[in-house]
């Protein structure tokens, strides 16, 4: 990692765009998958980067948009969370086809996230990548559980046992 925290930073805020500054991360720990982060910003939107492999440098991979659960028809609410994202926390590694993501927001909610990874694709079949601000196309995300609580959630964190 060879930014420095203010340059990551700023590489993650879009343009024109205030409040939409870094809160908290979380590195991925599992041992098979290239390295990747979760950025929780301001604007309770929350971001997934990870090392391109074409590239050798960071891009991001995801930004999550939770739908309306059990609701079709609705459109996808602008950002993860309503208010600020205060807590991200990945699942361990335990051999699930799929990662978990929780995230916790001073909109008095904590989210599991249910996030995929496709099978990589011959580098000559691929398009672009995730470069210049767009999402990788083998990542994909969905809201899995929304838990509401009565007050603001500052931090959430995984039982290892």
């Amino acid at each position: 990692f060879e930014a420095s925290g203010e340059t990551k930073a700023r590489a993650a805020e879009a343009p024109g765009q205030r409040g939409a500054a870094p809160q908290c991360l979380a590195w991925n720990p599992s041992h098979v998958e290239p390295m990747a982060l979760a950025l929780g910003l301001a604007d309770g939107s929350v971001h997934l980067w990870g090392v391109s492999e074409r590239a050798g440098s960071w891009a991001r991979l995801l930004v999550l948009e939770p739908r309306s659960p059990g609701r079709p028809g609705l459109a996808p609410y602008p950002l993860a969370h309503s208010d600020c994202v205060r807590g991200l926390s990945w699942a361990p590694d335990v051999g699930r086809s799929h990662h978990l993501l929780a995230t916790a927001s001073r909109d008095r909610s904590v989210k599991l996230w249910k996030l995929r990874v496709a099978a990589a694709e011959p580098e000559a079949a691929r398009d672009g990548g995730a470069a210049g601000g767009a999402s990788d196309p083998r990542w994909s995300g969905e809201c899995s559980a929304e838990l509401a609580h009565e007050g603001q959630v500052w931090r959430v964190e995984w039982n290892a046992c």
